[in-house]
């Protein structure tokens, strides 16, 4: 399987997740053209406070696999820095 951003596989020997700045991924509603969130049920939500944080690198590259693979509800799905 080939992850975005270089990313290897993750086995069973393989270290803890890389930990980067909190990020939230973000996208299109393709209804209503305005900005979504992943929420933390998993759907999408207008709310930003209400978001999924996510820390990890592996865990953002999965959410994002998840997101385009969602192209009949979101367009454009990308992770952005929580502010």
């Amino acid at each position: 399987m080939i992850l975005p951003h270089g990313l290897d596989e993750v086995g069973e020997d393989s270290a803890m997740a890389v930990r980067t700045a909190e990020r939230c991924l973000t996208a299109t509603d393709l209804m209503t053209g305005e900005t979504v969130y992943l929420g933390r049920d998993g759907g999408w939500t207008r709310d930003r406070a209400r978001a999924l944080r996510i820390d990890d690198e592996f865990t953002g590259a999965l959410h994002l696999l998840d997101a385009e693979a969602r192209g009949h509800e979101v367009s454009a799905p990308r992770l952005a820095e929580m502010v």
